[in-house]
């Protein structure tokens, strides 16, 4: 399994466990007096979805896509993988580190956090789609 695809897949894990444990806590200030709980809904869905989901598809296709391609490179541009998997965390944790302590944004900045994790997606899926060979190819 590449390096690139167990760092991706134990950081989505990760995003996993607190997406979670947030969503308990959240459940529990149903029951529980805790308005400081809802504060976590924010991260909680960020977490669930773009942390451990989008991550989690896009390191198993790393690994698992066919290598038919590029004989030097069968996985396609690995820098660019690593590049692209570093700047969709990066814009991931602009979004949820600062909902945590209640801190809201510009929209500014949510916005090219957003546009840095959508181009950094693209490029990471444009690079693997070259690896695929199209039906009736040698």
């Amino acid at each position: 399994m590449p390096r690139l695809t167990v760092w991706m897949v134990r950081l989505s894990l990760v995003y996993l466990i607190l997406g979670a444990t947030w969503g308990s806590l959240i459940l529990a200030a149903k029951a529980l007096p805790w308005g400081w709980a809802w504060q976590l809904y924010p991260a909680h869905w960020l977490m669930m979805l773009f942390g451990w989901m989008i991550p989690f598809a896009l390191a198993i296709a790393f690994w698992a896509f066919p290598r038919f391609s590029f004989r030097s490179r069968p996985r396609g541009n690995e820098t660019l993988a690593w590049v692209t998997a570093w700047a969709y965390h990066a814009g991931l944790a602009v979004l949820w580190v600062p909902g945590l302590f209640g801190v809201a944004l510009p929209k500014a900045i949510r916005g090219l956090a957003a546009g840095v994790m959508a181009l950094a997606v693209l490029l990471f899926v444009a690079d693997q789609v070259k690896r695929v060979k199209p039906p009736g190819a040698r």
